[in-house]
């Protein structure tokens, strides 16, 4: 079940576990993007990120910020 979260004017944080294995596709037009997780990606830049954690698998994240930044957490 995909999960996706947006925001226009605030941080987004997630914590996830070290063994998920997820396509990811995440960005920000005015803030970075960092992850505590290996990212296998497809394409990045500092305001974008796409691309698989731990070889991809059903899980699917959005994360989309306008103003802000996006952080992802091991747990």
């Amino acid at each position: 079940r995909p999960v996706r979260l947006s925001t226009t004017n605030g941080r987004i944080t997630v914590e996830l576990p070290r063994t998920i294995a997820a396509r990811i596709d995440a960005g920000t037009s005015n803030g970075s993007i960092n992850s505590d997780l290996p990212v296998q990606t497809s394409s990045a830049s500092h305001h974008s990120l796409r691309g698989t954690i731990n070889g991809g698998g059903p899980a699917e994240l959005s994360l989309h910020t306008t103003n802000g930044s996006i952080e992802i957490k091991a747990h």
